[in-house]
């Protein structure tokens, strides 16, 4: 009987052994790009291998938990860790897209599309890794963000622009943003965020602009390098800064 039970126990082990690679691969496939190991594509590929397998790991040890059941053979322990781990893997593509269709906006959000901030530091960084040409337009992002983020605009703030500029980049600093741009005596400032597993880059530019009755109006763009749809993070990032901009008064 003892024997029998052999390579159903080989087998929960091996899933297990399996389950653990699939999540090294998986975890491996962005740092990767984001240490400049290798490029996007490369980690694209090395992600989509993970899913695949951890989706065929995931099978085998359901199918393991269900002999292990029906069996009373000691594997459904090592076969429950495998399926888990395999399913979690498995799972990030799915809730990614779910995202996205649940709020299908592209890579850019602003508080201006007619009077569009334009990056100025970061113009040659962004044309090194944006496509060429563009994958959507301004006047498609314009109409996403109007249907799903129709209230986002610019701000007024009770400072001058040089004080309401010290107000932005103490705000982007707190937010982990890293400054492309803080001197001079023009009323903007660009920054960038980096994505802590793949390492994808998205600017925000702000431009300050003096009221004449005083105080200051704050007008804001945010933009994925990389990419189409951004699940609604850009509108979502512009919300957060001015807030954060509006709250620090």
């Amino acid at each position: 009987m003892k024997g029998n039970q052999y390579p159903m126990k080989l087998a929960a082990t091996l899933m297990v052994m399996l389950s653990i690679v699939v999540v090294v691969m998986a975890v491996l496939s962005g740092f990767g790009v984001r240490m400049d190991w290798w490029g996007y594509f490369f980690g694209f590929q090395l992600l989509k291998a993970s899913i695949i397998s951890a989706l065929v790991c995931g099978i085998i040890s359901l199918l393991l938990i269900l002999v292990g059941l029906v069996k009373r053979i000691p594997i459904v322990g090592k076969a429950i860790l495998a399926a888990f781990l395999s399913i979690s893997i498995a799972a990030i593509p799915v809730l990614y897209m779910l995202e996205f269709r649940k709020i299908p906006t592209l890579g850019e959000a602003a508080t201006d599309f007619e009077n569009l901030p334009e990056f100025v530091v970061l113009a040659e960084a962004r044309k090194a890794e944006t496509e060429d040409p563009p994958l959507f337009s301004s006047s498609e992002a314009e109409a996403a963000q109007k249907k799903y983020f129709p209230d986002l605009g610019p701000i007024t703030i009770d400072r001058s622009p040089a004080k309401a500029k010290e107000q932005v980049i103490k705000v982007l600093r707190e937010m982990k943003f890293s400054l492309a741009s803080t001197t001079g005596d023009d009323h903007r400032v660009e920054a960038t965020q980096t994505s802590f597993w793949f390492g994808f880059k998205d600017d925000v530019v702000v431009i300050i602009t003096g009221l004449p009755g005083g105080g200051s109006r704050v007008d804001m763009r945010s933009a994925s390098r990389v990419g189409k749809l951004d699940g609604g993070a850009n509108a979502k990032r512009v919300a957060a800064i001015l807030a954060a901009i509006q709250n620090a008064q």
